[in-house]
């Protein structure tokens, strides 16, 4: 496998996914709406995140990309923060420990996101010195 196909399968696999996190955020923003309104808005909104980003890295490229994935990984680090600040660690109700929960997997899943893109950036600057 070369570090050529690597690239290519992340960057068609990095907004597919995205892509296909949305739907997955959609559906679980409907089955929520009657069951609890502020666990279905945070669905919403990360399916508004997700289909976004997927937007970005198809029209801007992996530079607005990298810079969106910067921003969100702080964005959910306060989120963690403020989730962590307004209750107690211990008997938070559930919807608190979702909170925290999709926090957490935000910070992991953005930052996981920046390094492919700083990936892809190394390989779009390698492949360009190659070509000349």
């Amino acid at each position: 496998m070369t570090l050529n196909f690597v690239a290519r399968v992340v960057g068609i696999g990095t907004p597919s996914s995205l892509l296909i996190l949305a739907l997955f955020a959609a559906g679980l923003t409907v089955r929520n709406a009657g069951i609890s309104p502020p666990v279905a808005m945070v669905f919403g909104l990360s399916a508004a995140v997700f289909a976004s980003a997927a937007i970005l890295f198809l029209l801007k490229g992996i530079a607005a990309f990298g810079r969106a994935a910067s921003a969100l990984i702080v964005l959910y680090s306060i989120a963690l923060f403020l989730v962590y600040a307004s209750g107690s660690f211990v008997g938070a109700d559930a919807v608190t420990k979702l909170y925290r929960a999709l926090a957490v997997e935000g910070i992991f899943l953005w930052s996981t996101l920046f390094i492919g893109t700083v990936f892809l950036t190394r390989m779009d600057r390698v492949s360009n010195l190659g070509q000349r």
